[in-house]
């Protein structure tokens, strides 16, 4: 996407070092940060969040998002996940989860300027 600068947060140190050394593998510069998103007070021009959700849960992310945002479309799916941590039971669990595509209201936006 051409940016200048890449920040990747996440709360999970695991999922951190997975994340920064597949950045170093594919030659992608990000600074990694591990911290609940809600305590990230950082500005960009874009962000991309993991939304996909375990199916069922729209009432508790609207509940999250409260006024601060809108949901615009759920797209329900399939996903499979691999084994990657020791207590994955699975080579490979799939499962439904909704995709939510999200935007900020113009309140919050404003508040946030």
């Amino acid at each position: 996407m051409g940016a200048e600068k890449v920040i990747g947060v996440d709360v999970d140190p695991v999922s951190v070092e997975i994340a920064r050394r597949n950045s170093k593998r594919l030659g992608v510069e990000v600074e990694w940060i591990v911290s609940p998103i809600e305590e990230y007070f950082g500005k960009g021009d874009t962000v991309l969040q993991n939304s996909l959700h375990k199916a069922g849960n729209r009432n508790f992310i609207e509940g999250k998002i409260g006024s601060k945002g809108k949901v615009l479309n759920v797209i329900p799916m399939m996903f499979q996940m691999r084994r990657v941590f020791p207590f994955h039971r699975e080579e490979i669990h799939e499962f439904p989860v909704e995709l939510y595509v999200i935007r900020r209201t113009r309140d919050e936006e404003k508040r946030r300027s």
